[in-house]
């Protein structure tokens, strides 16, 4: 046998995917394809449904589509088992929501696919099939993008001073500034990318004057910040403390300082919250249906502005105990990893959307509150992995090459 044929046999007998030291993240050596997933990962972030109100799938589904459909012709990373509960839990949701409509009679096909597919979202990033690097980039590019776009065009949409850019409303851009850039901000290692990434992100939560974002922006913030330094309960307790604050908005009188003229707005929004209050208590099981989460007050079809609510208009309490019980998990185990393993960041974004999800509409179902999921799952599932394999080297940063060392011995030069 050859010099040439012995290598060539050794290169197959090479170990792959998580065997290999720096793989873990599938940042060794980016493909397009990445790159590409990661460019629609940001337009379908700043693709609002109402510049595609003539096409029969949203804009933002048709991106994270073609993400998902990009993403199955990667192979997943092996060694690298992702947590049972999730996948099930994840693939629950829409699973049960096709049940209430069954029950209900009703088709809701469009919105039983938009689920699926944002379930398959999930799971392609929690296989390591879509990068978590990539969604990362196409997170932070997203809320810096978005931001210049909210804060060029303020005064030019429906909103009067207030921020909407490619987002639709106010609420959405504030929903996928905090969670996205939590999901940015736990890879970014740069110090100027941090930086534009901050500034830019937090004066757009501020423009949307949506005081929900605020609150999570704030709350997302003290979390890392604190850190270990209190415990784990004490953190707890406070961030409930400000999602019952947060719950209790619509039905107090908070239309003072620079939010005095949303008095009106108030008071529309405490008459949509008893509406939905009163449709939820019909079916309160299983709810109604998929695409159910609508209330009509005054002859003036609404949204739920609470997405707790939304979540049990659609799927009653069942599918309200699915999500709670994912996010419950998913915080728990994160919480759980030793300290050199955690991602703070990581975190944060499962709490914005939890805090995001009292008042903004639309927020559990969302794709970002689905992206900051799968990389959740994602980052428990590649923290357990070094903690079997202490040897792994730890997670490359944003904008971080691969490291020559980290490479397989034939690529180094070295036999």
């Amino acid at each position: 046998m050859t010099l040439l044929q012995e290598r060539s046999l050794a290169e197959h007998r090479q170990p792959k995917d998580a065997d290999v030291p720096g793989a873990l993240e599938r940042m060794d050596n980016p493909k397009v394809i990445s790159a590409t997933l990661s460019v629609l990962a940001i337009f379908a972030s700043l693709a609002a449904d109402k510049y595609g109100a003539g096409l029969p799938v949203p804009p933002s589904s048709l991106l994270l589509g073609a993400a998902v459909f990009g993403a199955a012709f990667v192979v997943p990373t092996r060694g690298v088992p992702r947590p049972n509960w999730g996948v099930w839990l994840t693939l629950a949701i829409p699973g049960w929501l096709l049940v209430s409509s069954y029950l209900n009679h009703i088709s809701g096909t469009k919105r039983l696919a938009n689920l699926g597919m944002e379930a398959l979202l999930v799971l392609v990033i929690a296989s390591g099939r879509l990068c978590v690097i990539s969604a990362a980039r196409g997170a932070g590019i997203a809320v810096v993008l978005g931001s210049l776009w909210g804060l060029g065009t303020l005064g030019a949409n429906g909103y009067v001073g207030r921020l909407v850019g490619g987002w639709g409303d106010p609420n959405n851009a504030g929903l996928c500034l905090v969670v996205l850039g939590c999901v940015a901000f736990a890879y970014v290692r740069t110090r100027l990318a941090r930086v534009l990434i901050a500034v830019a992100g937090a004066s757009a939560v501020f423009a949307t004057f949506s005081r929900t974002s605020l609150f999570a922006m704030v709350i997302v913030i003290l979390w890392v910040v604190v850190g270990d330094r209190v415990q784990v309960w004490v953190r707890v307790v406070v961030v409930g403390s400000v999602m019952w604050y947060v719950h209790t908005l619509p039905a107090t009188d908070y239309a003072t300082g620079i939010f005095a003229g949303r008095g009106g707005s108030d008071a529309l929004r405490r008459r949509i919250s008893r509406a939905e209050r009163l449709t939820v208590s019909e079916h309160p099981l299983y709810g109604h249906g998929a695409g159910s989460a609508r209330t009509n007050v005054d002859g003036d079809t609404f949204y739920f502005h609470n997405s707790y609510l939304a979540l049990r208009a659609e799927g009653g309490w069942i599918l309200l105990l699915i999500v709670v019980t994912l996010y419950a998990l998913l915080l728990w185990n994160l919480l759980r990893l030793p300290a050199g393993h955690r991602k703070p960041w990581i975190e944060a974004s499962l709490i914005g959307v939890l805090v995001c999800a009292a008042n903004l509409g639309e927020v559990f179902l969302a794709p970002p509150a689905m992206i900051a999921v799968g990389v959740a799952l994602r980052h428990l599932a590649l923290s357990r992995r070094r903690i079997m394999d202490p040897n792994a080297p730890p997670p490359l940063g944003l904008w971080e090459r691969s490291r020559p060392a980290d490479r397989l011995p034939f690529a180094s030069g070295t036999r």
